[in-house]
């Protein structure tokens, strides 16, 4: 018979702890950034599909709108 010996979990979870609480403020800042830029991406869209309502008075044109819809999707 072997004798298995457990391993010690309690240093190993606090190693991933101390790893996991190191790298959350780099990834937040990181996913700020990201959401940051996606929705300055998004308003760019969103002011394109306003100039052209307001250019046909509260309508858009669906030729004319189809593109930016896409862009925005």
């Amino acid at each position: 018979m072997s004798s298995a010996r457990p391993l010690p979990v309690g240093s190993f979870g606090a190693g991933l702890l101390l790893i996991g609480t190191l790298a959350a403020p780099a990834l937040a800042a990181d996913c700020n950034a990201d959401v940051a830029g996606l929705s300055a991406k998004r308003q760019g869209f969103v002011d394109k599909l306003n100039v052209l309502a307001k250019a046909s008075k509260g309508k858009l044109d669906p030729t004319a709108s189809c593109p930016v819809l896409r862009s925005l999707v």
